[in-house]
């Protein structure tokens, strides 16, 4: 809700700065994946198959649904995601 108001008029501000995400949990019961909170986001490092180094989503990919399926397959716990919050834009 924070930046329900905000207008991204950047492609990219050049920021290394990210949020970590991962899958929304209430009560132990999982109430949104980690690949439904980032579907539509933009990957801020590679998400890689954990316990390898095949690369799901290179940094600075847009994370479609055939990414985020993948992503949910493969078990990622976390991933680091761009966000108008961490912009750094003038």
């Amino acid at each position: 809700d924070v930046a329900q108001d905000c207008i991204v008029r950047m492609k990219d501000c050049g920021t290394d700065n990210a949020i970590h995400d991962e899958a929304a949990v209430n009560d132990g019961e999982v109430v949104a994946s980690l690949a439904e909170r980032i579907l539509g986001r933009v990957a801020a490092d590679d998400i890689l198959r954990p316990g390898t180094d095949e690369v799901l989503v290179a940094a600075g990919q847009l994370i479609d649904e055939r990414m985020a399926d993948a992503i949910d397959e493969a078990g990622v716990a976390s991933a680091r995601i761009r966000s108008p919050l961490t912009c750094e834009a003038e």
